[in-house]
Parts: structure tokens; C-alpha cells; sequence
């Protein structure tokens, strides 16, 4: 058998891919993979190092903040069609794979054109417009949220929850363990800050005012600033506060913390949820459709998460980061409820269906 999977752009992108061509793997041990991305992202570098063959195609993100930027789209777009075809003319695959990103849209495309099996993996509460579209001939759409439901045709949508790195559905280590990593106390309360592979300036600058107040009330940090902001605030480190520009051994990261603030990103929810870690999340609202803001929202209804909104950081970030760690039965209740939102066989589940629509 062979599969072509498709994903990138950020790291939840990724592993995502990487965590489904891994579960076929272990259940057609023969088969052939063939990932395809975009030319200088991320994916170009982690994919080959997790033991498989990709393919770069010349496809950007849109530029939401300087549009005139975009004029040369369209001519990618359909440059990415034609370089999509011949790949898969050339591989053959037997069903084709899109996890998101920028590279997923015209492999989709071309493999549905062509008649080829396609599976959707939709991570977050709300889809894209580019998923939408797809879906209408995709096999299947594996996704995470029941909430998304409405928006595809209902016999094509099954609720597997996001797959995310092997590690993440192990028994994690011990917060003694976890916190020596970074030269933490484990007696000692620990704050985990995450604003995704990229960083999040507003997050960064909003936990930067309120570093003092940590400090004050003995309270410890692992603050990942993204690789493009790490020199602004690399001089905050201490013995207390442990700055670090990319976080690569995210279950130590996870387990050395008592709380974590975090974007609403599918994928990182994913993680912490299989983990029971009480969060704190604050969506981006700069992406288009929302879809950060849509995720908080199922989560905080399910009273899963410390809901706090972008414009709100500077006056709610303290207040939520001390309430959560001082409140023993909010802490437990968060734990508990976030589990409602794991989906511990989620790789598993879409490797299965995947198979099954190949075999019938």
C-alpha cells in the first residue's frame, strides 16, 4: 500500500502527519510513504528527521496583514496543482492524507481530480473555507469537535480526536523528575508558558509584566518565547524563570508544570488534554474564521479551561495564573474535565478507517 500525506506549516501540522503515518505504519508494516509540503516551512526540516521521504511544492501562507503581498497566489496555486498531479501520477498512491497547511489544499484537490481516496483531518472547532471545500468529495473528515459536525455531510464526519506525538500517550514522568530537566524545584509551584512553534508577541508581553508578581509569590517559570523572539527576552532568565526559545521534549515540559498558558491551537490542546493539565488559554484572534476563538469557547463550556481573550491579557493573566494555583479544587476540576477532551486512540481510530475505505 502506499499513502501520501500532506501537512505543514506549524508543528501541530506535523506531528499530526507524523503521528498517522505511524499508526499505518505499525498496521500495514510494508507500506510506502511519500509526505509532500511547502518549500521553506518547517515541515521540510522535521519530517525528514522522523524517517520519511517529502517533497517540497513552491506554496505560501496569505499574508493577512500586508494583502498586496499576495499577488503571487494565485500563480503558485496554480503551479501547485500541476506539481501535485505529476507527483501523484508518479507515486500512486492509494489514498491520500491532508492533516492542514498550506500544501494540503492543492494535493487534496489533485488527488480527488483524479479519482484517489482523501481523508480531511479537521483539528479545530470551526473549518476553514479550504476544508469546506474539500470535504465535498473527500472520503472521510476525521476531526476532534462534535461542534464541527454541521458543517460537513454527517455520514462522512467521524469524531477521532486530533492525533498528536507517540510520546503523549505514554504515562508521563513525575513532576520530580520533570522539573530537574530545568533545574526547577518540584516543591515549588510551576508555571508552563507556550505561544506555539512561532511564539505569540502578545502573550510574550502580557507574561512579562507579571513575571515580578511570580517572582513574589515564589511561583516558578518555563517560558518558550518562539525562536523570532527569543533575544527580546532571553535577559528575563533566572534560577526562577527558565527562558528558552523552542521547547523540542514537550512531556517534560508538561510534567513539570502545575498550570499552563497556552493558545487555544488544536494541536497543543490535544496534548495537554491527554495529559489532564489544568490551562489557561488564550485564542489568537487574528486568524481568519476565528477558529482559535471557536475551540476556547467549546472548551471553556465545558468548564475545561481558564477562557481568558488577547484584549483582556494585562488585567486577567495574573489574576487567573494565581487563582488556578491556589485553588486546590478548581485545579482538580480543571484536570478532570480537560480529559473529556482527549481522545487517547485518536491515531489509531483514523488509521482503521482509513484502511477500512481502502479495503471495501
Amino acid at each position: 500500500m502506499k499513502f501520501i500525506i500532506t501537512g505543514g506549516g506549524t508543528g501541530g501540522h506535523i506531528f499530526s502527519a507524523i503521528a498517522t503515518a505511524n499508526e499505518l505504519k505499525k498496521q500495514v508494516t510494508d507500506a510506502d510513504f511519500l509526505f509532500i509540503g511547502a518549500n521553506d516551512y518547517m515541515e521540510m526540516d522535521i519530517i525528514p528527521k522522523a524517517g520519511y521521504p517529502i517533497v517540497g511544492m513552491d506554496v505560501h501562507r496569505m499574508n493577512r496583514f500586508q494583502r498586496w503581498k499576495n499577488w503571487k497566489m494565485p500563480f503558485e496555486i496554480i503551479k501547485s496543482l500541476y506539481q501535485s498531479y505529476k507527483i501523484i501520477k508518479k507515486f500512486k498512491p492509494d489514498a491520500v492524507v491532508g492533516t492542514g497547511g498550506f500544501a494540503t489544499g492543492p494535493v487534496i484537490f489533485a488527488a480527488q481530480y483524479m479519482g484517489i481516496p482523501t481523508f480531511i483531518q479537521e483539528h479545530n472547532a470551526y473549518p476553514g473555507i479550504t476544508n469546506q471545500l474539500l470535504a465535498r468529495k473527500a472520503t472521510r473528515i476525521h476531526t476532534a469537535y462534535k461542534n464541527v459536525a454541521p458543517y460537513f455531510k454527517q455520514e462522512k464526519v467521524l469524531v477521532t480526536g486530533n492525533p498528536v506525538r507517540d510520546e503523549f500517550y505514554l504515562k508521563p514522568p513525575a513532576k520530580t523528575v520533570a522539573a530537574s530537566k530545568f533545574n526547577l524545584n518540584p516543591d515549588k509551584p510551576v508555571v508552563l508558558m507556550i505561544g506555539g512553534s512561532r511564539g505569540a508577541l502578545p502573550m510574550n508581553k502580557a507574561l512579562e509584566k507579571i513575571i515580578p508578581e511570580l517572582i513574589k509569590n515564589d511561583i516558578q517559570l518555563i517560558f518558550q518565547t518562539g525562536k523570532k523572539l527569543y533575544d527580546n527576552y532571553k535577559h528575563l532568565a533566572s534560577s526562577q524563570i527558565i527562558v528558552l526559545p523552542f521547547i523540542d521534549d514537550m512531556i517534560q515540559a508538561y510534567a513539570a508544570s502545575d498550570v499552563v498558558i497556552s493558545r487555544s491551537g488544536a494541536m497543543s490542546f490535544t496534548e495537554f488534554a491527554l495529559l489532564g493539565k489544568p490551562a489557561i488559554i488564550v485564542p489568537d484572534p487574528n486568524f481568519e474564521q476565528d477558529h482559535q476563538t471557536k475551540n476556547a469557547e467549546e472548551i471553556a463550556e465545558g468548564n475545561a479551561a481558564v477562557y481568558v481573550k488577547e484584549i483582556d491579557l494585562d488585567k486577567e493573566l495574573l489574576p487567573a495564573v494565581l487563582s488556578v494555583l491556589n485553588d486546590d479544587e478548581l485545579r482538580k476540576s480543571l484536570s478532570q474535565n480537560i480529559l473529556n477532551f482527549a481522545f487517547p486512540n485518536a491515531a489509531k481510530d483514523i488509521a482503521e478507517d482509513i484502511l477500512q475505505h481502502i479495503n471495501q
